[in-house]
């Protein structure tokens, strides 16, 4: 059975997002390990000390400084655990905490094969980026970005949006392999400035390709016009469709760089408020 990787940074403002991970992982048939990342410049890690490391060495006292927060940390984590009466939990969990940068440490436990899929809590100001957002470009499997203080709910109806690449139809099949127990309606939103590009799917018969490669019928290919700014197209879709999930991929480089690094973006997923996954090709 494949693993997600909930990581935390801040346990004691994360019980929401601990509880929503528990929901998630148990709906989805995944393991679930919960990992708390201590940032060692909080420790006052000596100077000089190697932090690119997933274990960081320090002197003494940081030592000390570190594990009396890990133990309570964990500990924390674990009465949140215990006490979770809202649903099932996932047949597999286990919690642990480790030191250095989130990209380090994440990617060291990603590239070992103990996790296949990442989640991480959205900021409190943005309601859409993590405290550390290159963790999702930096690391090679699937992940999630959970909105701040938001309660689970199967994803019923799931928006996937693109410009266009030829790993979509690759993405929905996952994405439909994932999701199946939920049985949701996809629309595939494609959002191109193309005059054209319309007529090229239909000539191209890319809603049949869909159809057929996917062997899943409840696909709906949408195309738009980039008539307005593509974080607003995609937040006025998802409330159109009342969409539980939005899903990118990361390989549209140019299109998930608008969404990632466009300071209105931020605004406009907090007012949806809806749960990203991120593909990788």
């Amino acid at each position: 059975m494949q693993t997600l990787l909930a990581i935390l940074t801040n346990p004691v403002k994360s019980e929401d997002f601990i509880e929503y991970s528990l929901s998630m992982s148990a709906d989805l048939g995944y393991n679930l390990h919960i990992m708390y990342v201590q940032n060692p410049a909080l420790y006052t890690i000596s100077p000089g000390t190697d932090t690119t490391t997933p274990y960081p060495v320090a002197n003494e006292l940081d030592v000390k400084m570190l594990e009396a927060d890990r133990e309570t940390a964990l500990n924390y984590i674990k009465d949140i655990v215990a006490n979770f009466k809202d649903g099932p939990k996932p047949k597999s969990l286990d919690v642990s905490a480790e030191a250095g940068t989130m990209s380090t440490v994440v990617n060291h436990f990603v590239s070992n094969n103990k996790a296949h899929m990442i989640v991480t809590e959205g900021d409190e100001e943005s309601g859409f980026f993590s405290s550390e957002p290159d963790v999702i470009n930096k690391t090679n499997c699937p992940g999630w970005i959970i909105p701040p203080k938001m309660s689970y709910r199967p994803f019923k109806k799931i928006l996937y949006a693109t410009d266009y690449n030829e790993a979509d139809i690759t993405t929905l099949k996952r994405l439909v392999a994932l999701t199946k127990e939920f049985s949701p309606e996809i629309t595939a939103l494609h959002i191109t400035d193309s005059k054209d590009f319309e007529e090229k799917t239909i000539q191209k018969g890319f809603k049949d390709v869909v159809a057929q490669e996917t062997n899943y019928d409840k696909i709906h290919v949408k195309t738009e016009k980039e008539s307005k700014s593509t974080e607003e197209k995609i937040n006025d879709t998802a409330i159109n469709i009342k969409a539980d999930l939005i899903v990118l991929l990361k390989e549209n480089k140019g299109f998930i760089e608008k969404i990632f690094t466009s300071s209105s973006t931020k605004k406009v997923i907090k007012k949806a408020k809806l749960p990203v996954l991120v593909y990788h090709e």
